[in-house]
């Protein structure tokens, strides 16, 4: 093994090594891949030596390339262990790049997209918007939204004031709590964050009266046409400006022990989604109650518009049917898109002309066109 070392160290061997392994056909690309990933992680602290070596198998590269008459075909298809260790080596290469200067333009790309999207309705099920950047998903139902503002306690017992949170009384429970973790942990990396089934939104109407809302719960006793049922939005709940909320550990025995109809997404998630304990997430928020004020930029993206664990099942099969089945129950689920009006009337049901979708399609791009050539700029920059 020394002595394997002690050859990893001279650069002939190593060009030797590869053009070797290269040359067997047992070699899979899956195999390249290994190497050239090995290799980076051995000479990562040494560029320098592992670009003088790349200059030359490159060459090598390119050589043979135009020797067998097809030079257009080169890079195309990075099926050698080369052109991998190209790809890593610039990966090295650009990351300060990446994290210095094109990271922060990328994240407010993000963050834009993300408040425009979700500054309208958007179908949880779906996940048509109205404000989308694509055709495909585009809301255009006329749903009726209005603006609620809410005040989130973080932890009674450090006085701090309650965060002012703006919602809209047509999103889904599973969106409010998105939105109220947010807007409490803006600052905050996203693995220090915890998701959507972690936590429960519980209503303090007052003093002694608390409710726990959810997507779908004992409140909903009545079924709609036909066996399906809209999913609870904060509407269902009739939560009006000024409404103070709270999120909740959830615990995942309280799951099981609910007596009330559950989504089967939801009856999966106590046997088969890893909860957070009650006190790391109490850490968690308490940790970040001061860091929400403090200007701090290390938030990494992450999966924001990842759909929550209680809906997901209901949305492969909503893509592709616009529907979803509970086998227990026997009644299927919507948001915002009722599917009882596809088979009425077109006078009958109220869709947004093509001339304004189109028009709103166009305006929600161009707020964000400043944000997308901030991007181009500072990646096609030198400084």
């Amino acid at each position: 093994m020394m002595m394997f070392k002690e050859l990893l160290t001279k650069p002939q061997f190593i060009i030797n090594f590869i053009t070797t392994m290269e040359l067997q056909k047992s070699f899979t690309i899956k195999d390249k891949v290994r190497v050239a990933s090995l290799l980076v992680t051995i000479y990562h602290d040494k560029l320098d030596y592992l670009t003088r070596i790349l200059k030359v198998l490159l060459t090598n590269l390119i050589s043979r390339s135009v020797a067998s008459g097809q030079p257009k075909l080169m890079f195309r298809r990075t099926e050698s262990v080369v052109e991998k260790l190209l790809s890593y080596w610039l990966s090295i290469c650009l990351y300060p790049h990446l994290r210095l200067q094109v990271g922060s333009c990328m994240f407010m790309l993000y963050k834009a997209i993300k408040y425009q999207v979700y500054k309208g309705p958007v179908d949880s099920l779906t996940h048509e918007a109205r404000y989308s950047l694509s055709e495909d998903k585009l809301l255009r139902e006329k749903v009726e939204a209005s603006n609620v503002t809410v005040y989130v306690v973080r932890n009674a017992s450090t006085h701090l004031e309650p965060i002012t949170c703006k919602l809209l009384d047509c999103d889904t429970i599973s969106q409010s709590k998105l939105k109220i973790l947010d807007a409490i942990y803006r600052n905050t990396p996203h693995s220090h964050k915890p998701s959507v089934d972690d936590v429960d939104l519980e209503w303090l109407r007052d003093e002694v009266s608390r409710i726990v809302m959810r997507d779908d719960d004992v409140t909903v006793m009545t079924m709609t046409k036909k066996g399906w049922r809209q999913v609870n939005t904060l509407r269902h709940y009739n939560v009006k400006d000024g409404a103070l909320m709270q999120l909740v550990p959830r615990v995942a025995m309280m799951m099981a022990t609910d007596n009330h109809k559950t989504f089967s997404g939801y009856k999966d998630q106590t046997s088969s989604h890893n909860t957070i304990t009650s006190n790391n997430i109490n850490n968690n928020i308490n940790n970040n109650n001061i860091s929400s004020n403090n200007n701090n930029n290390n938030g990494t993206i992450g999966n924001h518009f990842k759909l929550p664990h209680s809906l997901m099942s209901l949305s492969r099969d909503a893509d592709e049917k616009g529907e979803e089945k509970d086998d227990d129950n026997d009644y299927k689920v919507y948001h915002l898109t009722n599917p009882l009006l596809d088979n009425q009337p077109n006078n009958v049901r109220q869709k947004v002309m093509s001339e304004v979708y189109l028009t709103r399609l166009l305006a929600t791009k161009c707020t964000l066109q400043q944000y997308v050539d901030d991007l181009f700029k500072s990646i096609l920059s030198i400084n």
